[in-house]
């Protein structure tokens, strides 16, 4: 796809890896042309990153709740709207994904006000570990 990108000749490898798939989804032996070329969902993906985001977004909230009321009011914008518009995401889903992570926290036996550290902590692992699933590997 590169090379039809940038108008440059394809390896004959690559319009052979190209072409099969194509046929298969011709023929109707695979679903999607996602599924013929390994592009992922996009649910998937959002879901990926709701997940990511729930404890994160948490924190965020109750710290700008210092500031701020949960909610919209006629004063102004509440910590919902506020953090959404840090996370590009809106206020209400904001709202649904920090009581997707509370619900998570209770069932797994916490609670993520019972200790304002804890939500701090939870937030800085999460970050360590997106941080070190992304990093190139090094090789030994």
């Amino acid at each position: 796809m590169l090379c039809i990108d940038r108008g440059i000749i394809c390896p004959d490898w690559a319009a052979d890896a190209i072409s099969e798939k194509w046929e298969k989804f011709e023929r109707f032996e695979i679903a999607s042309l996602s599924k013929a070329f390994k592009i992922p969902d996009h649910k998937q993906m959002r879901a990926r990153r709701d997940r990511t985001m729930m404890a994160i977004l948490y924190g965020r909230v109750r710290e700008l709740q210092k500031e701020f009321p949960l909610k919209d009011n006629k004063d102004g914008k509440g910590a919902l709207t506020r953090a959404g518009e840090e996370f590009n995401i809106g206020g209400k889903k904001v709202e649904q994904l920090m009581k997707a992570w509370k619900d998570l926290c209770k069932r797994s036996g916490s609670d993520p006000d019972a200790n304002e550290k804890s939500v701090g902590d939870a937030a800085a692992r999460i970050y360590l570990t997106v941080a070190e699933a992304i990093a190139p590997r090094k090789k030994s």
